[in-house]
């Protein structure tokens, strides 16, 4: 999926404890290590605790202290919240005091810790919102896991389940999950998933889902997997395929436009390394489709190409290919 700043909500967190939550996340994702959430009780100025290790060739690694202060706030942080957080700081040695905030300090604030650092052995960092929303940008799923949709967070699921066991849900869960995505946000890797699960899951639609209008959202699938083409000849001569099964031909039942499909199961020859993929031609009465090839691995590729006319065609050609050589 793409992220952006617009992505990032705190407003959607649930509470200060989800805040430090997500700091610790980050932080771990960051290096920090020996973390400590001081949950409960008194937090002796920090929420959380941590080491971080760095190094040269002089003097070998280097293991600092640091106090992190986490503040879930809406409008600007008060000086009373952050005030005794440099006691502590002073007092316990800490080599560096980082205040995370999701929003900002108050000019007061600000004014109050600039003079106290005219006094202070150890440093000072400020992370406030908009700096906090391009740090956890940095890691896809840390916004998954606190910023996005029921629906976004299974369909990353779904294609895990498809990667590592070859499972793929049936077609009425995905066109009701379908249904919620925003496909601006997809990727291309998405979008092919999307419209090959769809095609060939097992587990049609039922009559009451089509009156639904679930399976309509299909076509929709198809129109954005044509913004994303990344390739412009045909697809299918280009590829090493060693092996080839499952194919044939379907039909999603009242679709508007992209009605008719192929598919097929592919073993690719890619440099020496055999990967599973999955084929699929879709196409409509017009000769207008698209063709898309999944790879089930781990590194997200999908190569699509749009087919301005000649669909079923080259549907049919591909299949008799496939089916002459390893039939």
């Amino acid at each position: 999926m793409y992220f952006s700043e617009d992505d990032i909500n705190f407003d959607l967190l649930t509470s200060s404890i989800q805040f430090e939550e997500l700091s610790y996340d980050l932080l771990s994702r960051q290096g920090f290590h020996t973390l400590k959430w001081r949950q409960g009780g008194a937090d002796n100025g920090r929420d959380i605790e941590a080491l971080y290790t760095t190094g040269n060739p002089l003097t070998g690694p280097i293991t600092e202290k640091w106090f992190i202060e986490c503040k879930y706030y809406t409008n600007g942080v008060p000086l009373n919240e952050i005030s005794t957080k440099f006691d502590w700081a002073s007092v316990e040695w800490a080599r560096h005091l980082v205040v995370i905030t999701s929003s900002y300090l108050t000019t007061a604030t600000r004014s109050w810790v600039d003079l106290r650092m005219q006094h202070e052995r150890f440093l000072f960092h400020l992370i406030e919102g908009k700096q906090l929303k391009s740090l956890i940008l940095q890691f896809p799923d840390i916004v998954i896991k606190y910023f996005k949709s029921e629906s976004e967070k299974l369909l990353i699921d779904l294609i895990r389940s498809w990667t590592y066991h070859n499972v793929l849900p049936n077609r009425r869960a995905l066109s009701i999950l379908i249904k919620d995505l925003d496909y601006t946000k997809l990727t291309p890797y998405e979008l092919s998933f999307l419209s090959i699960a769809s095609a060939i899951s097992t587990g049609g639609l039922d009559y009451a889902s089509v009156h639904e209008g679930l399976e309509e959202r299909f076509d929709s699938v198809i129109e954005y997997l044509i913004i994303q083409k990344n390739h412009e000849t045909d697809v299918f001569p280009t590829l090493n395929v060693v092996h080839g099964s499952q194919v044939g031909f379907g039909s999603l039942m009242e679709n508007e436009v992209y009605t008719y499909y192929m598919k097929a199961t592919l073993t690719i020859d890619c440099d020496g390394k055999l990967i599973p993929a999955n084929l699929l031609v879709i196409y409509n009465d017009l000769g207008e489709g698209v063709e898309v090839v999944l790879y089930r691995n781990h590194e997200n590729k999908t190569i699509i190409r749009h087919i301005n006319e000649g669909s079923e065609e080259y549907a049919f050609s591909t299949s008799s290919i496939l089916i002459e050589k390893f039939h």
